[in-house]
């Protein structure tokens, strides 16, 4: 055939079948060939008779080729390049094709052929190795084929029960939509996505019962704006591998991943209540590009997903939280409304359109609900090495999932997600995990561990047990919330450091916290734990055994603690086990919290308040360190120890001159230090020989 199309003219007529050739057999600009433009009417099929059979038959249209295994395995038209690979070498690479037979210097590959106008395909049978892809126009594409079906500009659609294609592409601004059978599957396509008048056909509740569709690719694309959508409710689709370089995806519908999938390029937006499913035998490489979900879309991972963006911050998540300078790019993140206004109004309309407002059929009940990622099952996330990655929608990991971030990585969740019970975050050597918005929930036995930073900067997030990383709470609240029993003791096996506004907060009474390593209190942070009025306490004016229905929390550091500013509150006693180091500024202990040291206390600046009821308790060794004057206390004070049973409060918050010291129900007002050690060496029988005072000046002061 090819060498008889190439001896003909130019424009060749021949019955109903016009033949457009162009290009050079000699030229390179033209790759050595020519191309070939077959124009034709199809008669309608019952003119066609089946041999051996009664009933008509159907138009076969056949194409072959001449490779070094012959005809009958080349199985389609193939087009002849020069015979020299990307190496200079002169051979066919094999993945390039087969040496031609009728030029011994050429190759022969699959060809492309592109559709320009198609009335009726859904009944054509393809096979070979081309492509058959939409240039523009509108196409019915057929159900089953096994070569390339896909498009580049205008729109192919196809309508089945069962689609099973070999492949299938969206690029360019090329778009595929599939849908079930019958007039139902098919005006539910032109309804949603190519009526004028679609404020009025969508609201035709027909659409949310339109025939469901089952389809299946062994190869898949997506790339620039293409866009590939179904149109018919619970539809499922299955794609063995492919990749997603840009464009959407979306219908409501499942997509089911059973291979691999590369997920680069632009911006890839799934949209109208589409289920992304990466099943638990594929995998998922994220190596560049923005991740955007709307209208109910959400993804689920049970294999595999690698993220390997590294250079700039890539973002995967909620459009609306997402943001583009390519205005191009911006069409991506546009989201339909859930419910929309049609004013149109007789007796004709069912109940539920009466009121105006209509549920959008293209995402259905979907529309309004919270876009997320799901890791469950065994399901892996692996991050490469320096990942700069960003989640702004919920990350949940369930079951016996796991999160591996590797070295120098900033990765960020920005709103939350769940860390199930046997769930394990390994934080990697100079990685940043950043909690900056949202809702975190670790669920009690949650696990995260590793070398580097958990960081958090934002929203509300629940504690698990055990956290054996290094905290750091910026701003933000790390939670132990009411829902949790009470008497739970909870470790921080990497230290803890809380600034800024930070806050640790624990709502269940009598919870310990044990801190490994290090603990920092600075600027304007809060520990804060459960409160209650004063009145509500066993006093001394109860019995001995009065039942206390509200038992002390304590936060226990077992090395050492600093604390430079901040508050500590509510019912609880915070223990400095051996060493601990007050300095900076004002440090505030308040309804009912008591700083008790236990071993060796420096104390160099910055004043101690104690409200409400509030107690600095010292049962080890107290040193006034350095050559820095506290509060009112004068600098010959400063190298003077205080030790156990003694308090040193600025306010007094009870009884100071009590020799075993408590803060039940008695406050003295406020004195400074100076007048706190003058009275105390007047009227407790044995002061401390240590105590050095000044003395009163003319006025008694």
């Amino acid at each position: 055939l090819g060498h008889i199309l190439n001896k003909s003219s130019l424009v060749l007529h021949r019955g109903g079948v016009t033949v457009r050739r162009s290009g050079d057999g000699y030229d390179p600009n033209f790759g050595f060939g020519y191309t070939y433009r077959i124009e034709m009417d199809s008669p309608l099929t019952e003119v066609y008779y089946t041999p051996g059979t009664n009933i008509s038959g159907s138009l076969s249209i056949e194409v072959y080729c001449y490779g070094i295994w012959g005809p009958e395995s080349c199985g389609c038209a193939q087009t002849k390049v020069p015979l020299v690979d990307h190496t200079g070498t002169k051979e066919c690479p094999l993945k390039i094709g087969n040496i031609s037979r009728s030029d011994p210097d050429a190759c022969v590959i699959p060809p492309s052929i592109v559709i320009s106008q198609l009335s009726k395909l859904s009944y054509t049978q393809t096979a070979g190795l081309g492509s058959i892809i939409v240039d523009g126009g509108l196409h019915r594409l057929p159900p089953v084929s096994n070569v390339i079906l896909g498009a580049m500009k205008g729109s192919g659609i196809v309508s089945a029960s069962t689609i099973i294609w070999k492949s299938i592409q969206a690029i360019g601004k090329g778009q595929i939509i599939l849908a079930g059978t019958s007039w139902l599957g098919w005006d539910s396509v032109i309804d949603l996505y190519f009526s004028p008048l679609w404020e009025v056909h969508r609201r035709n509740e027909q659409l949310n019962i339109a025939p469901a569709f089952s389809m299946s690719a062994d190869t898949f694309l997506v790339q620039d704006l293409g866009a590939i959508l179904t149109s018919c409710p619970n539809s499922n689709l299955t794609w063995s591998r492919g990749s997603w370089l840009g464009g959407i995806i979306g219908g409501r519908s499942t997509i089911k991943i059973t291979d691999k999938m590369e997920a680069g390029g632009t911006l890839k937006a799934l949209r109208y209540s589409n289920v992304f499913w990466i099943t638990a035998n594929a995998t998922i490489d994220w190596t560049s590009g923005n991740f955007s979900l709307s209208n109910g879309a959400y993804i689920i991972v049970e294999g595999v997903l690698n993220i390997k963006v590294t250079k700039i911050r890539s973002y995967f998540g909620a459009a609306s939280s997402l943001e583009s300078p390519d205005p191009v790019q911006r069409e991506l993140l546009i989201e339909d409304p859930g419910r929309q206004w049609d004013s149109y109004y007789d007796d004709n309309l069912p109940q539920a359109y009466r009121q105006g407002w209509y549920i959008n059929p293209t995402c259905g009940d979907q529309c309004l609900l919270d876009t997320f990622i799901v890791i469950r099952g065994n399901g892996t996330v692996n991050c490469d090495d320096y990942t700069n990655a960003s989640f702004v929608a919920p990350l949940n990991l369930i079951d016996q999932t796991v999160l591996n971030m590797g070295l120098d990585n900033d990765f960020e969740l920005a709103d939350g997600g769940i860390c199930g019970n046997d769930v394990v975050m390994n934080i990697g050597s100079g990685t940043l995990f950043t909690l900056s918005g949202g809702h975190l929930q670790m669920i009690s036995t949650c696990t995260i561990k590793g070398a580097g930073e958990l960081l958090v900067i934002g929203g509300e997030h629940d504690l698990g047990l055990s956290i054996d990383s290094h905290i750091t709470i910026r701003e933000g609240t790390m939670l132990w919330p009411r829902t949790r029993e009470d008497g739970i003791t909870i470790e921080f096996r990497g230290g803890l450091l809380i600034e800024h506004v930070g806050k640790l907060q624990i709502e269940p009474w009598s919870t310990t916290i044990i801190v490994y390593d290090k603990v920092y209190l600075k600027d304007q942070s809060q520990v804060l734990f459960p409160a209650i009025g004063i009145a509500g306490q066993p006093s001394m004016f109860d019995r001995a055994d009065a039942p206390d229905e509200s038992p002390r929390g304590n936060l226990t550091a077992v090395d050492t603690m600093t604390w430079e500013s901040g508050v500590i509150y509510g019912k609880v006693d915070v223990f400095a086990e051996k060493e601990l180091y007050l300095t900076g500024g004002d440090k505030t202990i308040k309804f009912l919290a008591k700083l008790v040291n236990k071993g060796h206390c420096e104390w160099s600046s910055g004043n101690i308040v104690t409200e409400f009821n509030g107690d600095f308790l010292n049962q080890g060794s107290l040193q006034m360190a350095g050559n820095v004057s506290v509060g009112d206390i004068a600098s010959s004070f400063n190298a003077s120890s205080l030790y156990a049973g003694t308090v040193a409060p600025l306010d007094a918050g009870g009884d100071p001159f009590a020799k075993d010291y408590h803060s039940w129900d008695s406050d003295f007002g406020h004195l400074s230090s100076t007048e706190y050690v003058r009275l105390r060496t007047q009227f407790v029988s044995r002061a401390p020989t240590s105590y050095v005072t000044e003395s009163p000046d003319d006025d008694g002061h």
